[in-house]
């Protein structure tokens, strides 16, 4: 999904990790929220979608608490 970071075993062989940028309200990137686990635990389709979700949610979230509302759907790296 836009706005998500993936990592699958990339750090460690046995853990996943999901992450979405927090932005402020110029759009900027000011922090990050991340999720990791047990590298099995992301592996299926349908349980990948829910925890990318949850945390495009909270970062969206996050982010409009800050003034940006929005912003956090924005691809990592993206220009504001």
């Amino acid at each position: 999904a836009a706005g998500l970071a993936w990592s699958e075993g990339r750090f460690e062989p046995t853990i996943a990790s999901v992450a979405a940028a927090v932005r402020d309200a110029s759009g900027q990137p000011v922090a990050a929220i991340n999720v990791s686990g047990q590298l099995a635990q992301f592996q299926d389709a349908e349980r990948r979608a829910r925890i990318g979700a949850a945390v495009a949610a909270a970062a969206g979230e996050i982010s409009a608490r800050l003034g940006g509302a929005g912003a956090a759907a924005k691809p990592l790296g993206s220009a504001a």
